[in-house]
């Protein structure tokens, strides 16, 4: 059995939005580690997603994230 670490619903809101925003900000600085970082980030937000045991708050986090990156809300979250 792997022990597998499982965030925050919160927590996958503010990696999810930050990995959005870390690769518009450097995908032409450093296109070859930021496309590995951001492929191993959302690999692991959708791990933490699959085993969580709110998957439906979970999701609506993550999507929640990507509404407000594509709003360029930044800082805490507005709930």
């Amino acid at each position: 059995k792997k022990n597998r670490t499982i965030h925050s619903t919160i927590r996958i809101y503010y990696m999810y939005r930050n990995i959005l925003y870390l690769e518009k900000k450097y995908q032409n600085i450093l296109p070859d580690i930021i496309k590995v970082t951001v492929h191993s980030y959302k690999h692991h937000i959708k791990k933490c997603i699959k085993y969580s045991p709110e998957f439906f708050t979970a999701l609506k986090y993550k999507r929640k994230g990507i509404k407000d990156f594509k709003n360029n809300q930044m800082g805490k979250i507005k709930l």
